[in-house]
């Protein structure tokens, strides 16, 4: 199973808009596979350095399953595609949307209570965005060295302090 769906994900990923013609394919049939598939398609594509493409996958993936046990792995991929593309913006808004979809609490964490593994990787995920969301907004206030943005900088201070009190290691 595991290598044939390798090699179907290898197939479509190597195609221009794979994720549109494989979801085209799919659609209604049901496979229980269906979702790695994807998965695999994001790994493939941005090990290919296909980042547009990659993330075209992930969110695909995380619009039809949000609590897919690997949705965090999708999560901080489409956040290091957007980090290696240099989309500060986009990327932090990514970083916001992990803290959140993954919080305590959270429909993702009831779901995948029982996967020690993928809960594991999702803190993580969780901690790595709470430690990159104020130092994105540290750097943008200080762009201007004469004209700090105090507005963000107020906003870095907080989500310092959010990472502090979470985290004390």
């Amino acid at each position: 199973r595991d290598e044939a769906l390798e090699f179907m994900a290898a197939s479509w990923a190597d195609l221009e808009d794979g994720v549109d013609i494989a979801y085209k394919f799919l659609k209604g049939k049901g496979h229980s596979w269906e979702k790695d598939l994807y998965f695999q398609m994001g790994e493939k594509n941005r090990a290919h350095d296909r980042l547009d493409e990659a993330r075209k996958a992930y969110r695909h993936l995380l619009d039809i399953d949000p609590n897919y046990p690997q949705a965090p792995v999708a999560d901080m991929a489409i956040v290091s595609t957007l980090e290696i593309e240099k989309r500060a913006d986009e990327a932090q808004e990514a970083r916001l949307a992990v803290v959140e979809r993954y919080k305590p609490g959270s429909a993702w964490e009831q779901a995948n209570s029982g996967n020690k593994k993928n809960f594991d990787i999702a803190k993580k995920a969780v901690k790595r965005a709470m430690f990159q969301i104020p130092i994105y907004y540290h750097v943008k206030a200080s762009k201007d060295k004469k004209n700090l943005d105090m507005d963000l900088l107020a906003r870095a201070e907080q989500n310092y302090l959010n990472y502090l009190n979470r985290y004390d290691d």
